[in-house]
């Protein structure tokens, strides 16, 4: 009796849906990768759907009356990941058309990529794809998905058949008379794709600021000083990492061990170049090395007993390198916590190694 209940629910369904002779389909649930939530992906279809149903063109079964269906008749699509399983998801539910997808992350960027199959054959009538900065973007552009995915799909018409009549021979055979040409249907207009390429190059900024503790023989010489120092990069985004290039100055501060005849305070301002990579699989933890290098200039202050009038000023080259892990706070802003190593080489080389926290900035 219940089998019977079942078949004739699903026979006024299939009914009411083809009241308006329009093909029958569903969005089926996307496959997400990590960082996009299940909740946000069920929003996502269910646009879609609602959007599908503005073009006119289908009958579309959305996300709620789908479940009623399949749990009616007890199909499980907890273990449904593959093409042939969905297409029969898309039988059960007597559609015409499927339309399944993919959200994933390539770097941090969103791809979206979504297929329409036919249920009978398997064969894909049309795909949609979208690059988006962020999900905002990607909900804003549903509408348009929906026309593109709409695009190619042919709405079955059957033809008027015409009925043979028999006349009187006596009667004289009318003149054919020229039908009239039918108008053409407007098709709907498709906006243009939005220009979503992947942007290869971007610009960065960094502040780094922490302790600088001498090693090496040098702590005999300093105190634990200040350094701080600040950058900007071009950068090249390579999928699984990004490659910074750019200008790295700063500023270090050290005074002496207290022990000196002449107390004095070390002030040393480093400028060159730097080189960075980040890594991107992880998000929103990453992982940086840096190395930077170039040219600094120190200057010596002593105290106002000193019987030199101007201290020299020491130009030697300087090797700044630091690694640690950070988090991405969104697309734009980013903080991490390294250790570095520092070496300035004058006569007596200044080595230090110190822990620094750092701000970037991405445009």
């Amino acid at each position: 009796m219940k089998k019977i209940v079942l078949l004739l629910f699903l026979f006024v369904l299939c009914t009411a849906l083809h009241a308006d002779d329009l093909p029958i389909i569903s969005v089926l649930d996307f496959y997400t990768e990590t960082g996009i939530s299940r909740s946000e992906m069920r929003l996502f279809i269910s646009l879609l759907s609602s959007a599908l149903f503005q073009t006119n063109l289908y009958t579309v079964i959305d996300v709620s009356e789908r479940e009623t269906l399949l749990s009616e008749i007890k199909f499980s699509v907890s273990d449904c990941a593959d093409e042939s399983c969905q297409l029969e998801i898309g039988r059960q539910l007597a559609a015409e058309a499927i339309i399944i997808g993919r959200i994933g992350r390539l770097g941090s960027r969103y791809v979206l990529s979504i297929k329409m199959l036919e249920t009978k054959t398997g064969r894909a009538i049309n795909t949609a794809d979208g690059i988006y900065e962020n999900i905002d973007a990607m909900v804003d552009d549903v509408g348009n998905l929906a026309l593109i995915i709409s695009s190619k799909y042919q709405v079955k018409t059957e033809e008027p058949t015409l009925e043979p009549t028999t006349k009187p021979t006596s009667e004289p055979t009318p003149e054919p008379t020229a039908e009239p040409t039918p108008e053409p249907t407007e098709e709907p207009e498709l906006s243009p794709i939005p220009d979503k390429k992947p942007e290869f190059l971007s610009f960065s900024a960094a502040v780094m600021g922490g302790v600088d503790i001498p090693i090496q023989g040098a702590e005999e010489i300093f105190k634990s000083g200040i350094i701080c120092q600040v950058a900007g990069d071009v950068e090249l985004h390579l999928g699984f990492a990004t490659l910074g290039i750019g200008l790295t100055g700063g500023v270090l501060e050290m005074s002496d061990s207290s022990n000196m005849r002449y107390p004095y305070r070390l002030t040393v301002f480093p400028t060159g170049g730097n080189l960075r990579l980040e890594t991107e699989f992880f998000l929103p933890f990453f992982f940086l090395v840096e190395g930077m290098g170039g040219i600094s200039f120190a200057f010596l202050r002593y105290s106002e007993n000193l019987p030199l009038e101007n201290p020299p000023v020491i130009i030697a080259p300087f090797m700044y390198i630091t690694m640690g892990i950070g988090y991405a706070i969104n697309d734009m802003f980013r903080f991490a916590l390294c250790g570095s190593y520092t070496n300035i080489s004058y006569d007596s080389p200044l080595s230090g190694i110190g822990i620094t926290g750092r701000v970037e900035v991405h445009f």
